[in-house]
């Protein structure tokens, strides 16, 4: 099974567990918080990666870290994965958790790219146009990317709509050489 089919499975029963609970942006909050942590302290990372310590001593550091700040159905969740030894899928996990509670809430993706930062009025401008043609919510991620010269490339989903100058120049150039 790949490390996707993995995360997508672990991420869907956690999910369905968040739902019924009311607890969706809770628990999601907390395995954000966790993953952050083991951003901060690479003893903690290191800690988790290493296959070679066992879940018990594990578990014993998670409860020194997290004890009394995470939901009992987090803190559950994290220790099913020591115990069936996953832990190394804990960001793909998350990832794949934030998309179904996106779902769940008619949140989309839309990626941004433009030559230079966009004002935060742009941002938000953008981002009500493109909730309004898509009829979700759309979450804005804004990503300066020089190589583009000017315009803007957006991206939802499998669609892109590109309105950067370099484009533009590459379909002339293209047409200008026959």
């Amino acid at each position: 099974m790949s490390d996707q089919a993995v995360a997508h499975r672990y991420a869907q029963a956690l999910f369905e567990l968040a739902l019924e609970n009311n607890l969706l942006d809770r628990i999601e909050e907390e395995l954000n918080q966790i993953l952050r942590v083991a951003a901060e302290s690479e003893e903690f990372r290191r800690m988790l990666d290493n296959q070679l310590i066992p879940a018990p001593e594990k578990r014993w550091v998670f409860d020194q870290i997290f004890a009394g700040k995470l939901h009992q159905l987090t803190e559950n969740f994290f220790y099913v994965l020591l115990e069936k030894r996953r832990e190394r899928f804990l960001t793909g996990i998350v990832k794949a958790y934030t998309k179904l509670a996106d779902r769940q809430r008619n949140i989309i993706e839309a990626e941004v790219r433009s030559a230079a930062e966009l004002s935060q009025e742009d941002k938000k401008d953008l981002e009500q146009k493109l909730s309004q043609s898509t009829g979700k919510n759309v979450r804005l991620i804004h990503k300066v990317d020089k190589g583009i010269i000017g315009g803007a490339i957006i991206k939802i989903g499998d669609k892109v709509l590109d309105g950067s100058i370099a484009t533009r120049l590459q379909k002339m150039k293209e047409i200008l050489m026959g």
